[in-house]
């Protein structure tokens, strides 16, 4: 450049009808989502929301088609009810180049206001599940068949396959609780 004898480079010039693209994508972002997430400007009119602690997201899918059939926003997201850790990156939101008519804007931002929040993220604070292996001819089998399995899948959502006591069973009060609070899994093998 400084060769060329330029000391700078006019990319956009925005006039009265427009606003910036990274302001954009904050706005529609900050009004489309709610919950337990941090939006992080990236280059490019892109707002990226990030899980601030480990979260559920929830989708409004008929309101994320809408914005993204307005023409000027795109927002991509992770499936819903998806398990995001603590991180994790929910969704982007994607404003047109350099600069949005404020009047598309102004529609978008409407449409993510007075319908809702697009997306949500709900805090998974302490997951717990109990998992009750039941076989009718050998108590052990079923745990044996789907124990890893089980341990896998716990660990993909940040929780652990540790039993209860010595001898691996659930004490009676820690089953009740696990059924009042709809927190519990049944491997069962019949015949």
């Amino acid at each position: 450049m400084n060769l060329e004898g330029h000391s700078e480079i006019t990319v956009a010039v925005l006039d009265e009808n427009e606003i910036s693209e990274g302001e954009a994508a904050l706005g529609i972002a900050s009004e489309a989502a709610c919950g337990a997430m941090e939006i992080r400007l990236a280059a490019g009119g892109r707002g990226n929301l990030f899980a601030t602690q480990n979260c559920c997201l929830l989708l409004d899918k008929d309101l994320l088609r809408q914005l993204n059939s307005s023409g000027s926003v795109t927002i991509a997201t992770m499936p819903n009810f998806s398990f995001a850790p603590k991180g994790q990156r929910l969704a982007s939101v994607k404003t047109s180049p350099f600069a949005m008519p404020k009047q598309d804007y102004q529609r978008a931002f409407g449409l993510a206001k007075d319908k809702g929040p697009t997306l949500q993220a709900w805090p998974i604070e302490e997951p717990t599940v109990a998992v009750l292996y039941s076989d009718p001819r050998e108590g052990d089998r079923a745990r044996s068949l789907f124990a890893g399995i089980m341990k896998t899948r716990l660990g993909r959502s940040g929780g652990c396959d540790r039993p209860s006591d010595a001898e691996g069973g659930l004490r009676r009060g820690e089953l009740l609780g696990a059924r009042r609070t709809g927190q519990l899994a049944l491997v069962e093998l019949r015949r």
